[in-house]
Order: structure tokens, then C-alpha cells, then sequence
């Protein structure tokens, strides 16, 4: 969870009920950061709760963190990976096992669909 905080990652861990929010099966097993460090996420703003998912597996080997990292045009179009161009994450819709949300920085989100 690099430049995650600790509250940051408290925040998103109760949003997600400890469940992948991906999956919705499955406990999850780490954060996933929207916009990895590669693709300029080193900005303190994209290791906050909007841009962080809770998922299940393990970087790009294994469950969802897998598929996410495996696969970047279903990830990106499904809002689990965005672009650099982005510069809200609170603005682009993520298709979570609940349905399409906006996440907030409170740990909340909104049905967008």
C-alpha cells in the first residue's frame, strides 16, 4: 500500500466491508491504486479513498488485482484503472459488484447509473 496512509486504508476497508469491491466474493487481500505510480500516480491526491479499490489477489498474478492489472482496456473501462488524464478520480464511475458508483475521499459513493 505504498503512500497509502493508515487512515486512508482504514477508510477504504470500511467502505468495502473487508470484501472485494470488485467481486463482491471474495475478502479482500490488498489496496489497489486507480492510477498505479507508473502511470503518475505519485501525487499525494491518488492515495486517497477515491482513487484506492479494495480487492482480492495478489498485484498482476492472481483474483481481481490480477485481472485489473492483466487486462488495462476492460479495467479502464470499467473505471478500476484510470487513465493519467484524469485528474478526479471522484468524477469517473467504477463498476463495483454494487453497481456503477462515484466514490468519495470519505469513504462513501453515490450510484451513478
Amino acid at each position: 500500500m505504498a503512500g497509502v496512509t493508515e487512515q486512508d486504508a482504514r477508510i477504504v476497508i470500511a467502505r468495502s466491508g473487508g470484501i472485494c469491491e470488485v467481486c463482491g466474493r471474495r475478502a479482500m487481500t490488498n489496496i489497489h491504486h486507480r492510477r498505479g505510480r507508473g502511470m503518475g500516480g505519485t501525487r499525494r491526491a491518488i492515495h486517497s479513498p477515491s482513487w484506492l479499490l479494495a480487492v482480492c489477489g495478489q498485484g498482476n498474478t492472481s483474483g481481481c488485482h490480477g485481472r485489473i492489472e492483466s487486462d488495462r482496456p476492460t479495467a479502464e473501462a470499467n473505471g478500476w484503472a484510470l487513465p493519467w488524464s484524469v485528474e478526479d478520480a471522484s468524477t469517473v464511475p467504477v463498476r463495483l459488484a454494487l453497481g456503477l458508483v462515484l466514490l468519495d475521499d470519505d469513504g462513501g459513493y453515490t450510484l451513478a447509473g
